[in-house]
């Protein structure tokens, strides 16, 4: 058990880090909670062409990032400067890929000049 914020809470595992995962519901005592510490959810829709966008819907302490293709071209994912030929392909017409990842990796799309419409959506 670890005290904190008033409250105890239980330790019920590690996370893919290594770090500690609480028992929320010993934790988090309303929703409105959960927005003052930078958890919950966010989405965004993005315009991708030719330049790289930052896959990021503005979530603070995010831990899962998931993206949907919702125009016809390709779009391609990873890290900025990496080139198509060296980029994730997420399919057009509703194509989609999640990443159990922190607001410190930054995941950026590009597609080969077409623009596309692409949602995201962030879970902390």
């Amino acid at each position: 058990m670890v005290t904190g914020r008033g409250r105890t809470r239980a330790v019920v595992g590690p996370d893919i880090h290594g770090e500690n995962l609480f028992s929320e519901a010993n934790y988090v005592a309303n929703a409105a909670e959960v927005g003052s510490m930078g958890r919950g959810i966010a989405s965004s829709g993005f315009a991708v062409a030719g330049s790289y966008v930052e896959m990021d819907a503005g979530l603070t302490f995010r831990k899962v990032l998931a993206i949907n293709n919702q125009g016809a071209d390709t779009v391609f994912v990873g890290p900025s400067g990496n080139g198509i030929a060296n980029m994730f392909p997420i399919a057009g017409s509703g194509g989609a890929i999640s990443f159990n990842v922190t607001s410190g990796v930054k995941i950026f799309a590009i597609t080969d000049g077409t623009s596309t419409d692409i949602r995201v959506i962030e879970v902390g």
